[in-house]
């Protein structure tokens, strides 16, 4: 009964604060939220899973800037992710470079939710440290990376998924925020697969 109602009262703080801002909106942001809410929400519901995935490395490469195209690049990068738990959350890390000479860094939490066990719908929120390089300039070093994955999981428990990002600052250190987006193909494998059991 406890968590229907904190669900619920979660439900109703997000749509408030969602339909009292469409000003501030960004497209790419409620597309994230659109799809990572419903999908906290319902952890909410679960019970916390009996088994943990091992610590796996991601390899990923990408488009920088995919939607604006204001400075268009590649991208190239590895991420760490945690079997550990916070409540039902997993730390990870990551770090990125971009044929403009960008490169980024970041460290924050995903939630991972499987579907059928093969089908994993991870969105993730992560501040960010950003090199602006020879391309576009987010107009803070310090931003906010958040986004959502889409990938299928093997036997032997890689993940070969797509994903879908966004970075900014929301005018938190001034008025030149032009955000940006990445879209990305990556394929994260268990780091025993790598090192050994």
């Amino acid at each position: 009964m406890f968590r229907h109602s904190l669900t619920a009262l979660f439900g109703v703080a997000v749509f408030v604060a969602v339909a009292v801002t469409p000003a501030r909106a960004n497209p790419p942001v409620t597309a994230i939220m659109v799809g990572g809410i419903p999908l906290l929400l319902w952890s909410l519901f679960e019970d916390t899973p009996k088994t943990r995935e091992e610590d796996q490395i991601s390899a990923n490469i990408g488009y920088f800037d995919a939607l604006a195209r204001d400075r268009p690049a590649g991208t190239f990068g590895f991420e760490y992710r945690s079997n550990f738990w916070i409540w039902k959350f997993h730390p990870t890390l990551g770090t990125a470079v971009t044929t403009h000479g960008q490169a980024y860094v970041y460290a924050g939490l995903r939630l991972d939710a499987f579907f059928a066990k093969r089908i994993v719908v991870s969105p993730s929120v992560t501040p960010a440290f950003y090199h602006k390089g020879d391309g576009k300039d987010l107009g803070s070093s310090g931003v906010l990376r958040s986004g959502i994955d889409l990938s299928y999981r093997f036997d032997d428990k890689s993940q070969l998924g797509v994903g879908f990002h966004h970075m900014s600052h929301g005018k938190v250190f001034g008025n030149l925020n032009p955000g940006t987006e990445t879209f990305q193909l990556f394929y994260a494998v268990p780091m025993s697969a790598l090192f050994g059991k």
